[in-house]
């Protein structure tokens, strides 16, 4: 987090504005960037999205839940190995969110949700 701190000090102190959009992060004027910045944001886009909106991660996970509820998927229509396979990964996908890690929480994003399809 310290990392992502310090770009949004210096975005600030070039006169960038720097906003979470859902999971996307948006930068204006996009034309004071230059690569090393636009690099380290991206590098630490999950960092800077936390810090700018910390219900993000949890907004995507609802916003599955939301999916699955819409197509009728109910996890308990899964045999037991499928439900605890899920249950696991629902512990990686908490430390990754702790973590701020949107890398690791989009693979067990993905993962999760291939346990019901």
């Amino acid at each position: 987090m310290d990392t992502a701190k310090k770009i949004l000090k210096e975005c600030e102190k070039r006169g960038i504005s720097i906003k979470a959009d859902g999971d996307q992060l948006r930068c204006k004027p996009r034309s004071l960037l230059d690569d090393n910045l636009s690099d380290a944001i991206r590098r630490n886009k999950g960092a800077i999205l936390q810090m700018l909106d910390p219900d993000v991660l949890h907004k995507r996970i609802y916003n599955q839940i939301q999916e699955f509820n819409r197509l009728g998927i109910s996890p308990a229509d899964f045999p037991q190995a499928t439900r605890h396979r899920a249950f696991e990964i629902e512990q990686q996908i908490s430390k990754a969110v702790n973590a701020g890690d949107m890398a690791s929480f989009d693979q067990c994003l993905t993962e999760w949700r291939r346990c019901f399809h």
